[in-house]
């Protein structure tokens, strides 16, 4: 044999027996783990399987017990990733891939959950285990819950990754020879390579393989490059050896297809980094055996910062013997997909601390476990137990619960979508507590030493701000966090007033009977909330004690333990609260008739009814929506005055029944909307301007008149709508157009100077003649406005048809009542400072609007669109409104009169406010990055704007409405990562909106291409691919992009070399900012191949832009400033 390939296979046979010996290390290991397992020390059973991956790699069946520990220990991403790469090891192993389903049932990716346990059950129940009922039972249970909730979106490429019918990915054995281990100064050592090296242990250079080499049975490092065919050196010159003889019959390199595959990998970009070779690996695994050293030093990395941190997290030891056995109760029926996204670190959080579970879509499930002894806490994080009358059980099981020593907290959402109305009753009526929806607005707390929780709870987060729903009427020792000394409103908007009012707290609690309840009103998941929300379940340093109610005090109900049988269940038997000086909010309270809960016949007060007094006798009808603010009369919704006092929560109601309350005939009506019908309120003598709300400073009546609207029911919108007309007649004479020849008529005059339309008539076909003379009128410089009755009595389809005739592009949106603040940087609320800063109110918002149209603001948010109830737009010269106010508040009269131009007297110059922008990044405190890549090009932006960094998402989302936002630059993936969806989703929005949105820096450099093509084609539907081009690549500027005109004002260069930039495919030539010269591969349109590194183009009413460099130099910073029209 010669001698060369004795030496060879003495090696073979030494790396075989050590194999051997680790396997064997291995499978004791992995022994002591399925002990561990078995017994229930899960935690333990992850150290010896991470052990056992240390001595002899990842192998399927390794990860496959460890992706089952780490779904033990409540690991649960852990989980999934242990199981998807015991998959790319071997993708048949049906076990991870089972382990992997149920993994992701838990974190609610049912498609994904039914994708791979249907592979489970067609590949093996059927084939091979035919009475497996676990898996069936299993895939049915999935299959139940995605036909009632279509869980979290997972994409085909990462939910079906590996593929059942994908090979096994080729792995890497890692040699412990010492001169494999030698590394030197990391340069490859060419005598060791050739015809080897002397010096041994003591050279200075590399005998170790790298990226570049392959280890053959000699232990030589043969050249990649020879492997593709590209070395541009040679045996003689190459650093690398260049024998071929005794690589492993086996490898990559004997496949053409695999080599074909791995020169594109490297062409395109194979030094990026290890996100590119994951990215590139789940979409084509026949490049596994070129890059398995580097996916296995990915494998090995991951696996140890999962392994320390859980490590880490078990330092501090369980607080009792049970816990094991204890859960944490989640109730989110409504909007589980927005808790999970925004408040992600909360579940993270206590899935650490405690087993939990989420019941979102059964009721009795939920009764079920509030019943279980070793339930620990309930979190009900969002609101529709307190609105919904099918969850009395659950509120009563509830109530029970905490009476008996049981902790509760609603947090989460829960704030976000419940009004004051509906809070302030299911509080009182089921706790017995008076707590009241106080103020809405961000500022920073303090812990109040006073408080229980806090002395219980040393670990709570000391200071912190948040925007928030806060809490009044509560004793001083309820409230856990209270206002910082000189506590100061936090807003973009407002101005930055002192916090008087230090009563009301966004975080409280309160004993009822044995119990603690609490509440958190955080509105955005400030990650400070999640020690806040821990503390009263009582899982952050000491458990919530059991402790027997003190005697009821009969001069307060602060302390109240159950309902107050001394208002017979009434929750407006309380002392109404006051107004605060310097804002207008409105808060009437209902005087309810307590003859309505105790009497068979009182059915009037009850929620989804108007009672009708005809010539046949009275009846009850049914009526679509129940909502609104409380009244002497009740409440209002369009054509329905309905008692607060009910119990329905807002459910429609289908019942027909005798009633005696009286209500006059004229008031039936048949047209469908947000209500119906109408129970007749107390009539209002007009008796002229004294009549309306007094105006101290009321202006001189100007010239011309406005035009009144109502060609369905004038005389109904006069009654509720009377202060606004009086308003109105105080500034300018006021004409009413009651059919559509009257309307033509009017509009005639030059001495018209605006039109409200006040009813739903406009909407009706026979009125479209009337309605286009008023778009031609708003045309040639008119001001209009929607308000009055039009919002309630109109059906959504209708409202938006009406809009778009308009030529905007708002839709109806939600109709619900929210606290609205004013945009101060609307132009029509800078003319008028005197309009109300915020306000309750009632309304039928819109959605769809341009940043720009947004005049008063809907907070919380109550859907997952953006939505308002105010709007105005400009259009030429003429102006219009939209104003979704349904019971005609107090302060809508100044709106209307701000947007008929009658509020302030004339239009004032007002002074632009500071541009502004924001940079998105999570590498804002690394030094060494900032000064790098972004110290300059900060200086220099800070010249000519305001520039925001380091904002917490919460801040980012508060600030996209500002007219002043220039646009937002995102210079690192980490958005993509999932606790930032809801943030992603909002910045998404806001491009499509009318905003700009421009990725670049190292954004280009750290995403990996498995994340960058569904970010752009998954929210901007933009088939993008991205890819390395060549370093020396010169472009010139692209006359077709928008952008050229700016970029010539700003002097930019016609051409430049762009030296290591990332490029985008899949873009049409007008997207190409700059085009690549004299590079085919990059740019050639006769194969309509285009192909660039900076990108521009429009998406809906905005822009999105790339650039693919990461050093942001003088002509990079002239590109950016273009994009976001810093000129």
């Amino acid at each position: 044999m010669d001698p060369l390939e004795a030496q060879a296979a003495r090696r073979v046979e030494s790396r075989k027996k050590k194999t051997d010996e680790k396997a064997k290390q291995a499978e004791e290991l992995k022994t002591l783990g399925n002990e561990s397992f078995r017994s229930g020390n899960y935690l333990k059973a992850v150290k010896y399987y991470v052990e056992a991956i240390n001595v002899c790699g990842p192998t399927a069946v390794l990860l496959s017990n460890l992706s089952a520990a780490f779904a033990k220990a409540n690991y649960v991403e852990e989980s999934i990733w242990a199981a998807s790469t015991a998959l790319e090891c071997d993708p048949r192993f049906h076990k991870a891939r089972f382990r992997r389903a149920m993994a992701r049932k838990q974190l609610k990716f049912y498609a994904a959950a039914i994708k791979g346990t249907f592979f489970f059950y067609l590949e093996v129940v059927l084939k091979y285990q035919p009475g497996n009922k676990e898996a069936q039972d299993e895939l049915n249970t999935i299959r139940n819950l995605f036909r009632s909730d279509r869980g979290l979106p997972l994409s085909a490429i990462v939910r079906d990754h590996p593929r059942i019918e994908d090979g096994p990915w080729e792995t890497y054995e890692e040699s412990d020879t010492e001169d494999c281990e030698h590394k030197g100064n990391l340069t490859p050592c060419r005598f060791y390579n050739h015809a080897g090296c002397a010096r041994g242990s003591q050279c200075q250079y590399s005998h170790a393989p790298d990226d570049n080499s392959i280890r053959d049975n000699l232990g030589k490092n043969v050249c990649v490059e020879l492997l593709l065919g590209t070395c541009k050196f040679g045996d003689a010159k190459c650093i690398y050896s260049h024998d071929t003889s005794f690589l492993p019959a086996t490898g990559w390199w004997n496949d053409p297809s695999k080599v074909q595959a791995a020169r594109e990998m490297r062409n395109d970009g194979d030094d990026l980094d290890d996100m590119f070779h994951e990215g590139i690996l789940i979409t084509d695994s026949k490049i596994s055996g070129y890059t398995a050293r580097r996916r296995h030093e990915i494998i090995m990395s991951q696996l140890y910062e999962y392994y320390q941190a859980i490590k880490e997290e078990s330092k501090t030891p369980p607080r009792t013997p049970s816990q094991s056995d204890r859960f944490v109760l989640v109730l989110v029926f409504e909007y589980d997909d927005l808790v999970r996204s925004i408040h992600s670190h909360l579940l993270a959080a206590l899935r650490r601390k405690i087993k939990v579970v989420e019941i979102s879509n059964s009721i009795d499930s939920a009764l079920q476990h509030l019943a279980m002894p070793n339930l620990a806490a309930v979190l009900v994080a969002d609101p529709i137990i307190a609105k919904e009358h099918r969850y009395a059980g659950v509120v009563s099981k509830l109530v029970e619960y905490v009476k008996t020593g049981g902790s509760v907290a609603l947090a989460g959402q829960f704030s976000n979508h419940i009004s004051p109305p509906q809070f302030d009753r299911f509080i009182k009526r089921s706790f017995g507590l008076d707590w009241k929806f106080g103020a809405y607005h961000r500022t920073t707390f303090k812990v109040n030493p006073s408080n229980e929780l806090v002395n219980r709870n040393p670990s709570l987060v000391a200071t912190y701000s948040m925007k928030t729903v806060h809490i009044a009427d509560i004793s001083p020792d309820m409230a856990i966090y209270v206002p910082t000394d000189g506590a100061r409103l936090q807003s973009m908007v407002f101005p930055a007033h002192l916090i008087k009012d230090t009563s009301e707290s966004p975080a409280v609690c309160a004993r009822v009977g044995r119990g603690l309840l609490s509440f958190l009103g955080d509105v955005n998941g400030e990650e400070s909330s999640t020690n806040t929300t821990l503390a009263m379940l009582g899982l952050l340093d000491e458990p919530n004690p059991v402790v027997d109610p003190p005697p009821p005090d009969l001069s307060s109900s602060c302390n109240a333990a159950g309902p107050s049988n001394g208002t017979n269940g009434n929750p407006d038997s309380r002392p109404s609260s006051k107004k605060k000086k310097g804002k207008k909010k409105k808060r009437s309270n209902a005087q309810a008739n307590p003859q309505n809960e105790n009497s068979g016949d009182g059915m009037e007060g009850r929620s989804g009814y108007a009672v009708l007094n005809g010539n046949s006798g009275n009846i009850q009808l049914a009526t679509d929506f129940i909502r609104g603010p409380r009244s002497q009369w009740g409440e209002q919704t369009g054509y329905a005055y309905m008692s607060e006092d009910d119990e329905n929560g807002g459910e429609e109601t289908s019942e027909v029944k005798k009633s005696s309350r009286a209500v006059s005939e004229q008031e039936i009506v048949a047209r469908s909307g947000y209500a119906r019908v109408c129970e007749e309120p107390p009539k209002t003598e007009v008796t002229g301007a004294a009549s309306g709300t007094e105006r101290v400073a009321a202006a001189s009546r100007t010239s011309g008149f406005v035009l009144v609207v109502a060609l369905s029911n004038y005389d109904m919108f006069m009654r509720i709508h009377t202060e606004q007309i009086e308003a109105i007649k105080q500034k300018a004479e006021v004409k009413s157009a009651l059919t559509p020849s009257q309307v033509l008529e009017h509009l005639k005059s030059p001495d018209i100077r605006g039109v409200y339309i006040a009813d739903e008539g406009i909407a009706r076909p026979a009125n479209s003649q009337a309605l286009n003379e008023i778009v031609q009128y708003f045309k040639r410089g008119g001001q209009v406005v929607i308000g009055g009755l039009f919002p309630s009595m109109t059906g959504p389809p209708d409202i938006t048809k009406v809009l778009s005739v308009f030529g905007v592009p708002w839709k109806a949106g939600s109709y619900t009542r929210t606290l609205v603040e004013r945009n101060n940087h609307h132009e029509t609320a800078a003319r008028n400072p005197s309009l109300s800063e915020e306000f309750s109110m009632k309304a039928v918002h819109l959605t769809g609007f341009h940043p720009e149209d947004l005049f008063y603001e809907q907070y919380p948010q109550t859907s997952n669109n953006w939505e308002a109830p105010v709007l105005r737009t400009k259009r030429g010269n003429g102006h219009f409104g939209y104003i979704g106010d349904v019971n005609a508040e107090e302060e809508s009269t100044d709106i209307i009169l701000a947007m008929l131009e009658l509020l302030s007297s004339k239009r004032e110059v007002v002074p632009d406010s500071k541009k502004f922008f924001m940079i998105l990044t999570s590498m804002n405190k690394d030094e060494e990055y900032m000064n790098r890549f972004m110290g300059d090009f900060i200086k220099d932006a800070k010249k000519k704007a305001e520039v925001l960094l380091g904002l917490s998402n919460a801040r980012v989302i508060d600030l996209l409405p500002s007219r002043d936002l220039l646009g937002i630059f995102i210079t690192d993936p980490y958005i993509l990562n999932i606790e930032h969806e809801y943030l992603l989703s909002k910045v998404v929005e806001y491009s499509k909106q009318g905003g700009t949105v421009v990725f670049g820096c190292v954004f280009s450099r750290l995403v990996s291409l498995s994340q960058f093509r569904p970010l752009f084609w998954n929210n901007w539907e933009l088939d993008w691919e991205m890819f390395m081009g060549e370093e020396d690549a010169v472009v010139a500027k692209n006359a077709k992009n928008p952008l050229a005109s700016k970029l010539d004002q700003l002097k930019a260069p016609n051409t430049f070399q762009l030296d290591g930039a990332n490029y985008v495919r899949g873009i049409t030539s007008s997207m190409a900012v700059y085009i690549p010269q004299k590079r085919q591969r990059l740019w050639k349109p006769a194969d309509g191949n285009f192909s660039s590194s900076i990108v521009y183009t429009d998406v809906g009413k905005g822009h999105l832009g790339f650039i693919g460099v990461s050093i942001m130099d003088e002509n990079i910073r002239a590109i950016f400033y273009s994009m976001i029209g810093l000129i």
